[in-house]
């Protein structure tokens, strides 16, 4: 968190993603943006992947969308009201503040976590971790092991464990406006759990209430300590089965 004055009274800001739990990542997600300002961050995503003059021409037709009211009320609006969900700024107070520091206050700190939770969080150094703590709890991720040089993630998931994980993976990977960022905490309840610990769905999804309230820090470790490894294995079935392909052309 950070402190900042407004009119000699001092309030707190998220800055870091360990500011943010589950839920307030939530509430961020369903605050209405302009569809314009939507389309340039789809645009800039998509553009990553791009050559380079390629993703200027989107960038520039994305740019050319934005409307006058879009620059001057309806994006002012949008950054009022993510600044007011992830600070303890009344909003009252912030429509009496110039809009330049309201631009200044997004730009610098809330656009971060409007990104990570409506598309990837980009600037989050994610820790390849093996367990975290929680409410004094400690919670272990599904092992991996070296199968013929290999490194197989999760070996000791069940296929119940690993079918339903799978479908929330693939559900938070997309970007997709309507997406509930709350199903983070299922995914995580399902696949961490205390040492020795066996998958019961009842335990599961009472721990997914509680787990709402894990900082997303942690959560995207979780994330991306979980579907790295899924994403390298599928590389490599790609590239032996391409060797398999050309060893039979040879042949």
């Amino acid at each position: 968190m950070i402190l900042v004055t407004i009119n000699g009274q001092s309030y707190s800001v998220c800055s870091e993603w360990k500011d943010l739990n589950i839920s307030k990542a939530a509430e961020l997600h369903k605050i209405p943006m302009p569809e314009t300002l939507r389309n340039c961050y789809t645009v800039a995503v998509q553009a990553a992947g791009m050559p380079e003059k390629d993703a200027e021409i989107r960038l520039d037709e994305a740019e050319r969308q934005i409307t006058i009211e879009d620059q001057h009320k309806h994006f002012p609006r949008y950054f009022l009201s993510v600044i007011a969900c992830l600070s303890d700024i009344p909003e009252a107070v912030l429509r009496q503040t110039d809009v330049n520091s309201i631009k200044a206050l997004y730009q610098t700190y809330m656009k971060q976590f409007v990104e990570g939770v409506h598309f990837i969080p980009a600037g989050f150094t994610a820790m390849d971790i093996e367990s975290f703590e929680f409410e004094g709890e400690t919670y272990i991720l599904p092992k991996s092991k070296k199968v013929f040089g290999v490194d197989v993630p999760m070996v000791d998931v069940s296929a119940l464990e690993f079918t339903e994980s799978a479908d929330l993976m693939v559900y938070m990977a997309r970007i997709e406006e309507n997406k509930n960022i709350n199903t983070i905490a299922n995914l995580v309840s399902i696949l961490c759990r205390p040492k020795g610990e066996k998958y019961n769905e009842e335990v599961s999804l009472a721990r997914a209430e509680r787990f709402k309230r894990l900082t997303m820090d942690v959560v995207w470790s979780v994330f991306f300590s979980l579907i790295t490894p899924l994403i390298i294995l599928s590389q490599s079935a790609l590239i032996s089965s391409l060797q398999a392909e050309k060893e039979i052309l040879q042949n």
